[in-house]
């Protein structure tokens, strides 16, 4: 989005009538905005924090700023909040990874296998529409997933929390089916 010279203005006027004092409280706002994005663990947060600056501002009109009562800070946050939805929607979070995380090599390999071949053999019991619908759901990567499950979104006539909900349904349907798949081929190792 694109911010205008005349809603950069209204936004800095409304701030503060003093033009250097307006730019720092713009800049003091945006880097609470950065800290608060990051502390939601997204990806980009200055990019998000510039989007709710963009739209405070274009949000703005007279008539709203001559009403307005009290302090501003609130207002942002709520846009902020409303933005932070929306980058959780487009896939913009990231997973933080703690400092000390090792990955553990053993004989996890043997136990791979039979997960694989009971994930196989439950997503093959699967109705079709529901085995299409979670292998397009994770095809992919980043940006390439998020554009997959937004055009599976729009083929089923969902919202993407509705497609969600739909993936995670199918999700434990076949962890059940996993688990048992699992329970079935320990014991016929043991006999």
């Amino acid at each position: 989005m694109q911010l205008s010279p005349e809603n950069f203005e209204r936004l800095l006027n409304w701030l503060h009538p003093n033009r250097e004092e307006a730019g720092q409280e713009y800049q003091r706002i945006r880097a609470l905005l950065i800290k608060n994005f990051q502390a939601h663990g997204c990806y980009l947060p200055d990019k998000l924090a510039d989007e709710t600056m963009d739209r405070v501002a274009q949000k703005l009109k007279e008539e709203t700023i001559e009403k307005w009562v009290g302090d501003k800070e609130p207002f942002f946050y709520r846009v902020a909040y409303y933005i932070l939805l929306e980058a959780r929607d487009r896939g913009f979070l990231e997973v933080q990874i703690p400092d000390g995380f090792e990955v553990q090599k053993s004989d996890e390999a043997e136990d791979v296998e039979p997960k694989l071949r009971c994930l196989e053999k439950c997503l093959q019991e699967l109705p079709d529409a529901k085995r299409e619908l979670i292998v397009k759901y994770y095809r992919g990567k980043r940006s390439v997933k998020i554009k997959n499950r937004e055009e599976l979104a729009s083929e089923l006539n969902l919202n993407l929390p509705g497609l969600r909900v739909r993936a995670l349904r199918i999700r434990r349907e076949l962890r059940t089916c996993i688990e048992r798949c699992l329970k079935i081929t320990a014991r016929s190792r043991k006999s």
